[in-house]
């Protein structure tokens, strides 16, 4: 399946603030809601139900309550953690110049 998909099948991603985090050129931005949509895909697909920022009795809001049928439920939390390589000079001139062989295409 596609981003494209995996979007328009899930129309609590939606909305202004994420789209800008998975549109942003910040790698950890973009990285991290993009892991976010692939969590909420991969739990759609497992047969889960999934209710996105679920209210808790704390400030905090989790990214997704999940259950499925007679199951119970959990709370998933999604973080994108990577190394300092991931963010230094050499990966960023990689990063611009996969961007520009991209568009050759």
């Amino acid at each position: 399946m596609s981003l494209e998909h995996w979007i328009k099948k899930l129309p609590e991603f939606d909305v202004p603030e994420w789209l800008e985090r998975f549109r942003s050129k910040d790698n950890p931005a973009h990285l991290g809601a993009f892991f976010k949509l692939y969590t909420r895909a991969l739990l759609g697909h497992q047969g889960f139900a999934v209710q996105r920022e679920p209210p808790t009795k704390t400030s905090k809001l989790p990214d997704f309550l999940a259950h499925q049928d007679g199951q119970g439920s959990f709370i998933v939390e999604c973080t994108f953690a990577a190394g300092d390589e991931w963010w230094s000079p050499t990966q960023r001139r990689q990063d611009h110049l996969s961007d520009m062989v991209n568009r050759l295409k």
